[in-house]
């Protein structure tokens, strides 16, 4: 494929894997600030333990989520 083509699938691998991976932050962010309204302490303190971890691990993922989407962009290309 020419350079074009290419820095043009690229662009949009990394569009799609910024967006998807905002959707997913947005949703963690959600999730956490539900969690605050747990009244136990104990319960409340594993569960944001858990979500930090979680958290932690997808906002690592940026890389993996680009490298998904562009494969998937080649394979619609060709």
């Amino acid at each position: 494929m020419n350079k074009e083509l290419d820095e043009a699938l690229n662009r949009k691998a990394w569009t799609l894997a910024i967006a998807t991976w905002l959707v997913g932050a947005a949703v963690l962010y959600t999730i956490h600030i539900l969690v605050g309204e747990i009244s136990s302490r104990d319960l409340r303190w594993w569960i944001d333990a858990g979500l930090y971890v979680v958290e932690f691990f997808f906002f690592l993922s940026i890389g993996a989520l680009h490298d998904l989407f562009l494969k998937w962009v080649y394979r619609r290309a060709a």
